[in-house]
């Protein structure tokens, strides 16, 4: 019944920007709007409501032209960031109620948007004011906060089996929206994937890379005459890159490697990654450097607020008292020296993928894992090793990411079986056990290697190893964009199809809401049981 409908839905922000949220979500209006395209009065309508700055960026852009520009301009994006919580749900409302009486596709029994997605919760910045004004019928927390709202206006969150599995489903106020793949999306365009492509491979006999432009519906084939991967351990490109990290490019040194934010590093997972470098002594631990924005949280400037209120904050530390308190734990409590722990320059997120494949190990967080950062680690080749025996939605997320890949393995190889499996330990011991053994594993392959007659030049086949088999994984997956982790196509799909259920359950029930799960995944634009 709401296939002769077009349905209306709002994206809530405060990170429309060069930020984390935007990387990941720039992909959904690439395909809405493709759709929409496509569709025409039969598909979906997107908004987004901004209430963060305007950086100028490409993501910014790239989100504002896909939704035709501002509002004032007859575009669907609204920027509300220097409004406070009533003009600009005033603004959102009257426009809709404007748009809604001028439009024959839109039922004159409802208010629009129909579904207005949060993609903030309760994370720095956010205006919870706006959503418990109800702005549209059906609220959803999405992507951004990694559990419960605990909020009554918000009715549903998007999730899938792996990040709440059916026994944490009573934990929630919200109803849950089971998406057939992981919960996250994720998007790189073609032009990353194919720099990151040519990156790793080197002249050799053509490959065919086929692509379809987001957009069109024309598929273009990109011939690349490069092969033969050179990213191997020792191979010339990897010395090269690693002495431009400032890493030792020997081939015996073990580099595991975390670009979370410094305040996702608990004393357990802590704790866990020193006794992993007193086992592995020729090992380094790559961090990323410290940024006054991820312990200063000062209060927005933007007007947001309809009152004013006053508080006080001890002062935080700076990014070199950072790093000089992570060097002295290490040193004092483990005797870990100042050398052995690294921190990596922030760089554009393109150069950031490109230096993923010369360490060897990502190794996740317990309490709150990594989330954008472990799939840019997977895009830059970077293998993950991360933990189930979180209890909470953000401790989960790697295992639905690896869960996602398609690592299963070929049925037809016994020892490439159930790689996901092996790079997901079930407890804090078995997480500093299987590290050490990968790390012993992959340097004792290379000498191995070279004792079979191999050179140390990446020209010779090394010996397999289980990081090996994920890193060949991660090379070929990187390449197919219908792998469900990076089909940003498929994922806007099925959160276009979850969104006409939620609207179809509203519709019979009198605005109740019921747990929905979406079984069969999309495909790019099919759906596959």
């Amino acid at each position: 019944s709401t296939s002769h409908t077009k349905l209306y839905l709002g994206y809530l922000s405060h990170d429309f920007n060069d930020h984390p949220t935007a990387h990941l979500a720039e992909g959904l209006f690439v395909w809405h709007d493709h759709n929409q395209n496509k569709n025409n009065s039969n598909g979906v309508e997107v908004y987004a409501y901004s209430y963060g700055k305007d950086d100028g960026s490409t993501y910014r852009k790239s989100i504002v032209q896909r939704l035709d520009g501002p509002v004032e301009q007859g575009g669907r994006f609204f920027d509300i960031s220097q409004m406070g919580h009533i003009p600009a749900i005033c603004k959102i409302q009257n426009h809709h109620r404007h748009h809604s009486l001028s439009s024959s596709t839109t039922t004159t029994t409802t208010m629009i948007p129909h579904i207005v997605f949060d993609m903030q919760g309760f994370t720095f910045g956010s205006r919870p004011e706006l959503t418990a004004s109800r702005l549209a019928p059906i609220q959803v927390n999405f992507l951004v906060y990694p559990g419960t709202s605990g909020a009554t206006f918000i009715d549903y969150i998007m999730t899938d089996k792996y990040v709440t599995p059916s026994e944490h489903v009573k934990d929630y106020t919200e109803k849950m929206a089971f998406l057939p793949r992981s919960y996250q999306v994720n998007y790189y365009d073609d032009d990353t994937k194919k720099h990151l492509l040519r990156q790793s491979t080197r002249t050799s006999s053509p490959f065919h890379y086929l692509s379809k432009e987001q957009g069109d519906s024309s598929e273009q084939t990109v011939i690349v005459k490069e092969t033969t991967r050179t990213t191997l351990r020792g191979s010339v490109q990897w010395k090269e890159k690693r002495i431009q990290e400032g890493l030792d490019p020997s081939t015996n040194v073990f580099v595991f490697a975390n670009f979370n934010k410094q305040d996702k590093i608990d004393p357990m997972t802590f704790s866990s990654w020193m006794q992993i470098m007193m086992q592995v002594p020729n090992s380094i631990l790559w961090l990323l450097e410290p940024s006054s924005h991820d312990h200063h949280h000062s209060k927005s400037s933007s007007p947001r607020t309809d009152t004013s209120t006053t508080t006080t904050t001890s002062p935080s530390p700076t990014n070199n008292e950072v790093q000089e308190n992570i060097h002295k734990q290490a040193q004092n409590k483990y005797g870990i020296s100042k050398s052995r722990i690294q921190f990596a320059k922030r760089v554009s997120k393109l150069k950031h993928l490109e230096r993923m494949f010369v360490a060897d190990l990502f190794l996740d967080t317990f309490l709150y894992g990594a989330h954008s950062t472990a799939t840019d680690a997977l895009m830059g080749g970077l293998p993950l090793l991360t933990v189930s025996f979180g209890n909470s939605f953000a401790s989960r997320v790697g295992v639905s990411l690896l869960k996602h890949l398609n690592l299963g393995g070929n049925e037809e190889e016994e020892d490439d079986c159930c790689i996901d499996d092996y790079f997901i330990a079930t407890s804090e011991r078995e997480f500093v056990d299987r590290a050490v053994e990968i790390a012993r594993n992959e340097t004792a392959s290379v000498h191995t290697s070279r004792d079979n007659g191999n050179d140390d030049d990446g020209e010779g086949q090394p010996v397999k190893t289980m990081l090996s088999k994920f890193r060949a994984h991660l090379e070929q997956k990187s390449e197919d964009k219908y792998i469900s982790l990076f089909d940003t196509e498929g994922y806007t799909n099925d959160l276009e199809r979850m969104s006409k259920l939620m609207w179809e359950v509203h519709k019979v029930t009198g605005g109740d809401t019921m747990h929905i799960i979406l079984v069969c995944p999309s495909q790019g634009d099919r759906v596959v049981c």
